[in-house]
């Protein structure tokens, strides 16, 4: 037997492999992105806690009566601050590889009784290759003073 250097190492190319293989799997998947019914996860849970800049980072609304972050924030601090509701995804349908609907369960929560659950489409729009929350197409009663 020879007697290796000290400082030597074996390099396993099935351990080469692996690693490669793992690094392309990381590099597709954030090519490809979240899917709608992730972002809308996202979304709801940034309404949930008043997350005013992860809000305004999803929110698509062409042509804003004021700065959509202004808005957001108002909606906070003054129509919905008392506002206290659970959500639950229900499903999401993929119309097109730009336009997405996912279905939200929401309950709202009105002194000690629980008001109906409420099934409510969220209407979700690719741009800049970003799903984001179509903010126009909501209804008014799917959350106080949404942005417009």
């Amino acid at each position: 037997m020879k007697n290796r250097e000290r400082g030597a190492f074996r390099v396993n190319p099935i351990a080469v492999v692996g690693g490669l293989g793992l690094i392309a799997i990381i590099v597709v998947m954030l090519m490809i992105g979240k899917s709608p019914e992730e972002a809308a996860r996202e979304f709801m849970t940034a309404l949930s806690k008043g997350d005013v800049a992860t809000l305004t980072r999803m929110s698509h609304l062409p042509d804003p009566e004021a700065p959509i972050e202004e808005q957001w924030r108002d909606t906070f601090e003054n129509k919905a601050k008392n506002y206290v509701f659970a959500w639950q995804i229900q499903g999401s349908e993929k119309m097109s590889d730009e336009e997405a609907v996912v279905k939200v369960m929401i309950v709202e929560y009105r002194g000690p009784e629980l008001h109906e659950n409420d099934i409510t489409n969220l209407p979700l729009t690719k741009r800049d290759g970003q799903w984001k929350v179509n903010i126009r197409s909501l209804s008014r009663l799917f959350f106080p003073g949404l942005p417009r």
